[in-house]
């Protein structure tokens, strides 16, 4: 690279050969009379390997192709993964999810198991973007993304062909807007980016799902023995999802969400709120010191140009 620009740098038509880099992306130059310039980049599709020897084993393969790693990190599989599968055919499994949010970080949490308890898979994720993007909506949201994400894999990697999957969870507004809602109106819409994301997954997919709204936290007045097997699962997810704040909290931010649509990012950081973001930006002092000096305008007249 001949200069240190971050925005289609320019590459000397002649150079050394240096070792191939650990995460190659697929990149669109245009050849000109300086040397090549990078007009975009992005992720090589690897293809995957059928030769897995356990479901878990793929699901990290896949998982890291797509930069979903997050999505696995923390999953756990007990009991008779088969019985799961058949259950799967004959549309009897249940997943509750649920999240948890305090000021700038949020978690979430799913519960999986068949109808005869034969078998139970629990993940819990620290949901993806920046402090101002938290919030208990983007925690509920993150659950069932993950939910989906999670059983579109079992299918592919039981090549189960069609199915029904009951999934429900203690936030109305997430499961409407996931489930029953139309493309949202707004980019600014709470969340628009795992919303949109959920709404690709489940096109992709050949799951029917079924949703039903849980009443939260009734643990609180009910002991857990005497509660319907629903909400014992999530009083589960959401001890889960808890106990994963204080490992958030200390985590580096992650933003890759699998089929979400393109994003906006300044200074590492993809914005949520995108118009108001860029106009502040826009606006930045940094941004005016660079016109004052690029263009001569004086201070008093900026405010003047649109």
């Amino acid at each position: 690279m001949i200069n240190s620009r971050q925005v289609r740098p320019i590459f000397a038509l002649n150079g050394t050969a240096s070792p191939p880099p650990n995460n190659p992306q697929r990149a669109t130059v245009e050849t000109q009379h300086r040397g090549l310039i990078c007009v975009s980049y992005g992720c090589i599709s690897i293809p995957s390997n059928p030769a897995f020897h356990s479901f878990e084993a793929f699901l990290t393969h896949k998982a890291r192709i797509s930069q979903m790693e997050w999505c696995s990190e923390f999953i756990s599989i007990k009991g008779d993964l088969p019985s799961l599968i058949d259950a799967l055919l004959n549309d009897k499994v249940s997943i509750v999810s649920d999240g948890s949010y305090i000021p700038s970080f949020a978690t979430a949490a799913f519960v999986m198991e068949d109808l005869d308890q034969r078998c139970m898979i629990k993940n819990k994720v620290i949901a993806p973007g920046g402090p101002k993007e938290m919030s208990a909506y983007r925690a509920e949201v993150t659950g069932l993304l993950t939910s989906i994400y999670i059983v579109n894999q079992l299918f592919e990697f039981f090549n189960i062909t069609g199915g029904r999957v009951k999934i429900g969870c203690d936030g109305e507004a997430a499961l409407f807007q996931s489930f029953h809602q139309a493309t949202p109106k707004s980019v600014e819409a709470p969340s628009f980016d795992l919303i949109m994301a959920i709404h690709r997954l489940r096109d992709q997919s050949n799951v029917q799902w079924e949703t039903f709204w849980i009443k939260g936290h009734q643990d609180d007045d009910t002991p857990y023995e005497l509660l319907d097997r629903m909400s014992q699962l999530n009083v589960m997810a959401d001890k889960l999802a808890k106990s994963l704040i204080p490992i958030a909290c200390t985590r580096r931010r992650h933003y890759s969400v699998v089929d979400a649509p393109w994003a906006v990012w300044h200074n590492e950081e993809k914005l949520s709120t995108i118009s108001h973001q860029i106009y502040d930006i826009v606006h930045s002092e940094e941004a005016l010191q660079y016109w004052r000096k690029k263009e001569k305008v004086h201070a008093s007249l900026l405010d003047f140009i649109n």
